[in-house]
């Protein structure tokens, strides 16, 4: 998986258009720069500007560290508009996997916690989906044959249709020239269906970045800072917002700070517009950035029950998103 996500990262940061007229130097060289961000620490969200599309941004959320907890699967899925699936296209380790994959219908491609992680969701409303081979050569599956790739193939698709019904085109995603080709069909495509309906109609803050501020002398409930992008529908300073783990809590402010992921991405007209109103308004387009909005007393959900509310401060970066 590590292998996987840095190669998509790093496909998506630079140019796709020459990635498949690279020699096996080229090759060689990015097996050794792969290896190398495999040992930087464990995998976190993280915004990308694709190289060559100056206004599509990809947001990578990483898989669950534990893919047999339902709730960790539960809490990506509702996120994402769309989710990629990693079947190992190899083949099964000895002939006793072998004979249990086949009476089980699956063909060795989805294992148990797989299988927990499609019904969660199943069960949420499946999104969009893009589904990819990986592991088609074994260890060597960068030098995998054409032979090999569409046995692959074939296996990762047998073992799919046995969990999702309809077809579903599969990509591969061993080397680097099948994950620039990756990179590009996130960005030209997106997801294919709309979200759910619930989605939609809620807020959401994709946090990037999480800060909290002690109450000064020690005394009294801190704020916790989040950054990110707001999703779905508007948020309103006026709601109550749920941390997952943690409860209901109230917002103090929304900020404007400055997206640090705009890079030459251009504004729409109205867009810009209200960014340099914004800027004026306030100051500081570094930080917390200037005040958007602020509850109102009278009108702000109040706390019921034994929650214990403590102020939350959310920025949101960038323009609508």
């Amino acid at each position: 998986m590590p292998r996987f996500w840095h190669g998509l990262c790093r496909a998506c940061e630079h140019s796709a258009s020459g990635s498949g007229a690279g020699g096996s130097g080229d090759a060689a060289g990015g097996d050794m720069e792969l290896d190398l961000l495999m040992s930087a620490g464990p995998l976190a969200p993280t915004t990308l500007a694709v190289a060559g599309k100056s206004r599509v941004r990809l947001t990578l959320l990483p898989p669950p560290t534990d893919r047999r907890d339902p709730l960790a699967v539960a809490d990506v899925a509702r996120c994402a508009e769309l989710v990629v699936l990693l079947l190992p296209g190899g083949e099964p380790a000895s002939a006793t996997a072998a004979a249990a994959a086949a009476a089980c219908g699956g063909g060795g491609g989805v294992d148990a916690s797989g299988e927990t992680a499609l019904a969660v969701l199943r069960a949420l409303g499946l999104p969009s989906l893009v589904c990819c081979v990986v592991g088609a050569g074994g260890s060597g599956a960068a030098a995998a044959s054409m032979k090999d790739r569409s046995a692959a193939k074939k296996r990762a698709e047998k073992a799919l249709a046995a969990h999702l019904a309809g077809e579903h085109k599969l990509h591969h995603a061993d080397t680097t020239a099948d994950l620039a080709a990756l990179a590009r069909h996130l960005a030209e495509h997106g997801p294919s269906a709309a979200p759910p309906l619930w989605r939609q109609q809620r807020p959401m803050l994709m946090a990037e970045r999480a800060e909290y501020e002690p109450a000064a002398a020690g005394g009294g409930d801190g704020t916790l800072v989040l950054y990110g992008y707001v999703r779905g529908a508007g948020l309103s300073a006026n709601q109550l917002v749920t941390v997952p783990g943690a409860g209901d809590y109230r917002i103090v402010g929304i900020h404007g700070p400055k997206d640090p992921h705009a890079g030459s991405r251009r504004l729409p007209a109205h867009q810009a517009e209200r960014a340099m109103d914004v800027e004026e308004g306030g100051e500081a387009a570094e930080g917390q950035g200037p005040l958007l909005a602020q509850p109102d007393v009278e009108e702000a959900d109040q706390l019921v029950g034994g929650l214990c509310g403590a102020g939350g401060c959310w920025g949101v970066q960038g323009g609508d998103r």
